[in-house]
């Protein structure tokens, strides 16, 4: 969903012409900070996730046919009760981070052909319906993932309640704000100590 269909499409999006600066000075600007914000939250959310099933905070079923599924992978039966807890802690906290760095993955997409000016990171603003859309198309690719119980086993997931789908759309506005402030006020070029072409960024926005 981030790392097939969209970025054939940005290819095709792309316009050809002369780009000043050093390629690989101007990756890092993008993917280093997108790279620690998603291993930063990711981590975090997963182990918050983690712990509140395995001490049962949270209550959110699994299948006995995923964990049948989970013990067949692994080749071995749980033999105790908190042996199939951890695995079950496991098998939520990976359904919590999957859809979540898919919704950073998709979010990224705007930033690369920004719809809106929030997004941009220079001084261009493309075609709405473009980048939109196809994070709608991914979007629904993934809610039909979830929605289907054979495509959902196949994936390894289970089916959260719907509130823990809105928090994690409220972490990736949080992430989107994060990114869009490292990125601006080029604290990469800062801690790499990159120097920086004049007009290759806008200056920071004032706090």
């Amino acid at each position: 969903l981030c790392a097939g269909l969209p970025p054939m499409a940005l290819v095709a999006w792309a316009r050809l012409g002369r780009r000043g600066g050093r390629p690989l000075r101007d990756a890092m600007r993008f993917s280093t900070p997108a790279a620690g914000l998603n291993t930063i939250i990711g981590v975090v959310v997963y182990a918050a996730v983690y712990a509140a099933i395995l001490t049962q905070v949270v209550d959110i079923s699994v299948s006995a046919e995923q964990v049948a599924s989970l013990e067949s992978f692994v080749g071995f039966e749980f033999q105790s009760a908190d042996q199939a807890q951890n695995e079950t802690a496991a098998i939520v906290a990976r359904s919590v981070l999957t859809p979540l760095l898919i919704f950073f993955g998709l979010a990224l997409i705007l930033f690369v052909k920004p719809p809106a000016r929030f997004f941009a990171l220079r001084d261009e603003v493309g075609p709405a319906w473009q980048p939109v859309g196809l994070v709608a198309a991914m979007l629904a690719i993934l809610a039909v993932c979830l929605a289907i119980p054979r495509l959902r086993e196949l994936i390894g997931l289970v089916l959260l309640p719907l509130w823990v789908y809105g928090v994690l759309l409220g972490i990736t506005a949080v992430w989107a704000l994060l990114f869009r402030l490292m990125v601006r006020r080029r604290w990469v070029e800062r801690y790499f100590n990159l120097s920086v072409s004049e007009g290759e960024l806008p200056e920071p926005e004032a706090a």
